[in-house]
């Protein structure tokens, strides 16, 4: 009876902490995706240039931490919105901390075959994105105060979109 306990558990030892990554982390990770202004269109493309995902903020998406065998995967999201300039945020893969964990656990079967070909040895970050898209390119700001008949921006020679115009109106 002692020896059968002690083989289970010897057993129940090898095999139970290999993979540890996997186990934990799975081979998807959700990305939340928020954006000002809210309601912002938004795609996600993968490093082969493939579109994995899109729809319009707030939205939370399930995206693949690997890339295939031990490679990691990279992404980037593309927000829109109208009125406000287009911005990308890339999508980084990283060891996941569950990954090494196979190194003290002794699991060799996960740490070599299970873990690198699920993806779960990778972590996406960052895992939430906030796209601040509102007044992009808008906003001067300056220590000094205006000069004199420059009530507001469009007097002072500034476009709609943020260029400079021509300088009508300065003094």
């Amino acid at each position: 009876m002692k020896r059968g306990i002690t083989t289970i558990a010897l057993v129940l030892a090898l095999i139970g902490p290999t993979s540890c990554a996997s186990i934990v982390n799975g081979s998807k990770q959700k990305v939340k995706l928020e954006s000002s202004p809210t309601e912002a269109d938004f795609a996600i493309y993968n490093k082969r240039g493939e579109k994995v995902a899109e729809g319009q903020t707030p939205s939370e998406v399930k995206l693949r931490r690997g890339a295939g065998y031990f490679k990691k995967a990279q992404y980037t999201v593309c927000f829109e919105a109208e009125d406000c300039e287009p911005q990308d945020v890339a999508i980084e893969a990283k060891a996941s901390g569950w990954y090494v964990g196979n190194l003290f656990f002794g699991g060799l079967i996960g740490l070599l075959a299970v873990d690198p070909a699920t993806g779960g040895m990778w972590a996406l970050a960052p895992n939430t994105i906030d796209a601040n898209m509102e007044n992009q390119g808008l906003l001067l700001e300056s220590a000094e105060e205006p000069s004199a008949g420059l009530e507001s921006t469009s007097e002072a020679g500034l476009s709609g979109n943020g260029d400079v115009g021509s300088g009508q109106g300065q003094e």
